[in-house]
């Protein structure tokens, strides 16, 4: 099918990274798996492993066999799922995640997420630290996203977007700071990174929007050494979409701890916990929290130990950062996959933050580039 100029420029915008390769690496780059398959498998969702398995009664059997499925043979390949000899044909990558400063930087494809204060981890956590993070959908998921982004100039946003049940999405996340930020980090997984870093170092008195501000300054191309610099794997995130949870999701939380048995720094994921729903009654009946969590001290004394009153993806709305105790029942509702989480939000993207972060992306570059025949650009 012959495209205009425009759809072409769109086609090249559709990039691996953002930035370029610094001049002091010469490793492998990042390669993403865009080869989409044509259909969703045949394979029978309800024999997938964590379907045997009650997440409200084995919340840690189910967490321990989602995290088995994602890891497998991605732990050998370094997670560059190109080269998973196990499973060649599961993991994919979501596209138009390059095109700001803050997406893809090209050694391992990660994004920036939200910067961590002063004392997030812990009492020896002095300073601001920038968080990176890589996502990946499996194959029940990956034809969906597929019809999304089938033209890379024009996303699918006519219908509700809806995954599969059997969809699962899991994302790795690294931190700058190093065991003496934080102890229980001590022989973490370290990654290079094409990122930049503030000098002076930002203050520990800034306000996020302060912080927010310094960090996008030193993601312009020009701002980024010819150094990487090591990141280190601190926590795993895996959502399982499943017919069983009210919100048509189940989420979990891993993170590293430098005590957990065995060599592998991949495994050495402590599973913090699970959710099905919101718990829109605050009772934390949808919720499940290990309990040693507060024994490995991965969270400082007098912060709230995950559950409603920490954080939950299933709540988060991308038009907000932040949320009051007395928006709490309006932020923490079961809300169904096919439901936009506002009245006047016209698609719902199914809790999907790469979708949403992928239209981000484009719409930038929409804005920069607009097509010849928008008249609101003229």
């Amino acid at each position: 099918m012959a495209v205009s100029f425009w759809e072409h420029k769109a086609r090249i915008a559709f990039k691996p990274a953002y930035n370029t390769r610094p001049a002091n690496y010469h490793g492998d780059l990042f390669v993403p798996s865009f080869n989409f398959p044509a259909e969703e498998p045949k394979e029978d969702f309800k024999k997938l492993p964590w379907m045997k398995i009650d997440f409200k009664t084995s919340p840690m059997d189910y967490l321990d066999t989602v995290l088995h499925y994602c890891f497998d043979g991605n732990t050998e390949c370094d997670f560059r799922v190109e080269n998973n000899g196990t499973h060649p044909d599961r993991w994919y990558h979501a596209p138009w995640m390059a095109y700001p400063p803050s997406g893809r930087e090209p050694i391992h494809g990660l994004t920036m997420e939200r910067p961590t204060e002063p004392q997030y981890f812990g009492l020896k956590d002095q300073k601001w630290l920038q968080t990176w993070a890589l996502s990946f959908y499996n194959d029940f998921g990956a034809k969906t996203i597929s019809d999304f982004w089938e033209k890379p100039w024009e996303p699918a946003l006519k219908d509700d977007v809806t995954f599969p049940p059997g969809t699962v999405s899991f994302k790795l996340l690294f931190t700058e700071a190093t065991e003496d930020d934080v102890p229980s980090l001590a022989g973490s997984k370290e990654w290079l990174a094409a990122i930049g870093k503030p000098y002076p170092p930002i203050s520990k008195d800034a306000t996020m929007e302060e912080a927010q501000t310094k960090l996008d300054e030193v993601l312009k191309p020009e701002n980024r050494g010819p150094n990487p610099y090591p990141l280190r794997l601190i926590q795993v995130d895996v959502m399982v979409k499943d017919t069983r949870a009210k919100c048509g999701w189940v989420f979990g939380t891993f993170m590293y701890h430098k005590d957990q048995p065995g060599d592998d720094p991949y495994r050495k994921l402590v599973p913090m916990c699970l959710q099905w729903g919101n718990d829109p009654g605050l009772t934390l009946e949808e919720t499940w929290t290990h309990p040693d969590v507060k024994n490995h001290k991965l969270l400082p004394e007098g912060r709230p130990y995950l559950g409603w009153l920490e954080s939950s993806c299933a709540a988060s709305d991308p038009k907000q950062t932040e949320t009051t105790v007395t928006q709490t029942p309006h932020w923490f509702r079961n809300i169904l996959y096919r439901d936009p989480f506002e009245k006047d939000v016209q698609t719902s993207l199914d809790y999907s933050m790469q979708l949403l972060m992928g239209l981000y992306g484009y719409n930038q570059w929409r804005k920069d580039n607009p097509p010849p025949d928008d008249k609101a650009s003229k």
